[in-house]
């Protein structure tokens, strides 16, 4: 099993990347964060731990120990909700169209950061 960070440790992580992001324009993905929309019915089963995994367009370098920031994203409105939670990559499956995966896209095994902590914006996840 990965090793899985402390949530705090997540963000101190993110905020070195964001940081870092106007003086190393040039570099991609310094720190190995994936900061992806989700929508609100995925969203919400991956911050209450009952989806742990993630179907996406292999278009980013995706590896394992990667860490993954979801934020929610609403496609009704065209918005972001102010939610987010934090994972890390434990598995990838790519290249299986014998499995009906289709060429471009892989399924990421996940586990949140650490379940104990309330997803970021939300007093209704824990």
């Amino acid at each position: 099993m990965a090793e899985v960070l402390p949530y705090y440790a997540y963000y101190a992580m993110l905020q070195t990347l964001q940081t870092r992001e106007t003086q190393t324009q040039n570099v991609q993905n310094p720190e190995r964060v994936h900061v992806l929309k989700t929508w609100p019915p995925y969203f919400d089963m991956v911050a209450n731990g009952t989806k742990r995994f993630e179907l996406r367009r292999d278009d980013r370098g995706f590896e394992v120990g990667d860490a993954l920031d979801l934020q929610e994203w609403d496609p009704g409105i065209q918005a972001y909700t102010g939610k987010s939670v934090g994972c890390v990559i434990t598995c990838i499956v790519r290249d299986a169209p014998q499995f009906g995966l289709m060429p471009g896209f892989v399924i990421l095994g996940i586990a949140r950061l650490d379940m104990h902590t309330k997803v970021q914006g939300d007093d209704s996840h824990g």
